[in-house]
């Protein structure tokens, strides 16, 4: 047998009453003046509304996404962070040292296989290749420059300071050497965004170590599609392509080592 529903009168003023006592919004007071629901449901749910609203104000969220947090669903932090990195990646996918360079025309330090630092300016740039100019008598190793692949390209810096460069820069006995470079993409070292953002947004010290061995500790600076930029010294910025890494790690170190 269905449930006999209460006089229209008697809905109203219970519906009135819920309006005026319990603060409730018409629709949820007629639901629970009749029967529909309970008391308790109904400020849940208006409870649940109110924050609703709130997460929409305070983070601009939308509201679909702004229901699911409140009900638990995914977690604000998560969501936050995801946000977070979705708008990091969208302002430096393209972001590259090479175009910089070629834009501007200033020098850079640029590592190239067999473990040399060369001082040059790009002078042209497409696709594939790099037009480098020689910047100073030391900034060409022997064989001169000219259009190199960006393959070829390991790490770049806007500090023109070669020392400087070698300082923050370490070995790993176990790669040292000369390596090709891993022409198909799906060969290489992968390292997810969301796995290298959580590092940026922790500001947390990683580790990368090039397919020759060359090893660099630091923070990073921003995440782009073919490349990371990394602070590893107080004014050096290294600029690490990401097609010549060999591998990446999170964590404290000592003496080259992981605690």
């Amino acid at each position: 047998m269905s449930k006999e529903q209460p006089p229209r009168s008697q809905v109203r003023r219970k519906k009135d009453e819920l309006v005026r006592e319990a603060g409730l919004p018409d629709g949820l007071a007629l639901q629970v003046a009749r029967g529909h629901i309970e008391l308790s449901e109904a400020v849940k749910i208006l409870a649940d509304r109110e924050r609703v609203e709130r997460l929409v104000r305070r983070h601009e969220l939308n509201r679909s996404l702004a229901t699911q947090v409140v009900r638990g669903d995914v977690s604000l932090d998560e969501v936050l962070e995801r946000l977070r990195r979705e708008t990091h990646l969208a302002t430096h996918v393209q972001t590259s040292i090479l175009s910089q360079a070629a834009a501007d025309g200033a020098p850079r330090v640029f590592g190239l296989p067999g473990q040399r630092l060369v001082r040059a300016c790009v002078t042209s740039l497409d696709t594939y290749g790099v037009q480098l100019q020689p910047d100073g008598p030391d900034g060409a190793p022997a064989g001169g420059l000219g259009e190199t692949h960006k393959l070829q390209f390991k790490f770049g810096t806007t500090s023109t300071d070669l020392d400087a460069v070698r300082g923050v820069i370490d070995r790993n006995p176990e790669r040292f050497g000369p390596a090709e470079p891993v022409v198909r993409p799906q060969d290489r070292y992968r390292c997810s965004d969301k796995r290298l953002f959580s590092w940026l947004d922790a500001r947390a010290e990683i580790e990368v170590t090039t397919l020759e061995g060359d090893v660099v500790r630091g923070t990073l600076n921003w995440i782009g599609r073919w490349e990371i930029s990394m602070a590893v010294a107080e004014d050096v910025e290294l600029v690490v392509f990401r097609h010549a890494i060999a591998n990446v790690s999170g964590g404290r170190w000592d003496s080259g080592k992981e605690d």
